[in-house]
């Protein structure tokens, strides 16, 4: 067996990549998807020109990465995840840790997780507000004191957004809009300024471009589920967060 390692993926590695994830799909209904843009390393497993496993590994932190694999249902319990998450690791700074999210659906990744003896942080869901709703925002929140600056993290375009009581981000994409990093001031949480701020930067994205709007939020953030849920955000997908 041979590890491949790029920080990029060839068209011919994707379509591979796209076999592979059939396979898994076919077995188990999950909706994890593969990372074939953004990660930092690739590791490809390949045996007579079948690709056996695939896994991406992106940096959250200086410490910490995000890895997400897949491997060929009929060439798991046979260490061939192992040997490619062992190449991964020597690849990273010394002592770092690794997230990964596994979809309930899929005995097999929690198998994996649990032999690798990975701690169970949270449940994570991914939310989307669709284009519809996010025209119908148009008009509904008064922007007038909203700061908006363009701004680049790395190659990503994003907007960032501020008023009296919070700011947000927001990364742009052709198909849709990413939101993270909502944070209310200290002192001034629970008061309806987190409603007021979301209206008002869905209002301006719905004047912009009204695409759908997808985020993360933890299952143990009860007030953001409950405010996402309340402004018409819906839950799209579950997945068990591990740190390892």
């Amino acid at each position: 067996m041979d590890i491949t390692i790029s920080s990029s993926l060839t068209p011919r590695e994707k379509d591979k990549i796209f076999l592979l994830l059939d396979a898994c799909y076919k077995k188990e209904p999950v909706s994890l998807t593969f990372p074939t843009e953004e990660a930092d390393h690739y590791l490809l497993a390949w045996e007579n020109g079948r690709l056996l496993c695939v896994a991406a590994l992106l940096k959250e932190d200086e410490t910490v990465y995000e890895c997400t694999a897949f491997t060929r249902p009929d060439c798991r319990r046979n260490g061939i995840f192992g040997a490619v998450l062992e190449k991964g690791l020597s690849l990273l700074p010394e002592d770092t840790e690794l997230l990964f999210y596994v979809d309930k659906k899929s005995p097999d990744a929690l198998e994996a997780v649990t032999a690798l003896g990975a701690e169970l942080l949270s449940d994570e869901h991914m939310m989307e507000l669709a284009s519809d709703a996010v025209s119908a925002m148009k008009g509904m929140g008064k922007t007038g004191d909203l700061t908006v600056t363009e701004a680049m993290e790395g190659e990503q375009a994003i907007l960032v957004f501020s008023d009296a009581h919070g700011s947000l981000n927001i990364s742009l994409y052709g198909t849709h809009y990413y939101l993270y990093g909502f944070e209310i001031r200290e002192g001034q949480r629970g008061k309806g300024f987190g409603t007021s701020l979301l209206i008002k930067v869905l209002s301006f994205l719905a004047e912009r471009e009204p695409l759908p709007v997808t985020l993360q939020v933890s299952g143990s953030n009860g007030p953001a589920l409950s405010l996402y849920k309340k402004t018409g955000f819906r839950i799209t997908e579950t997945l068990s967060r591990y740190l390892y």
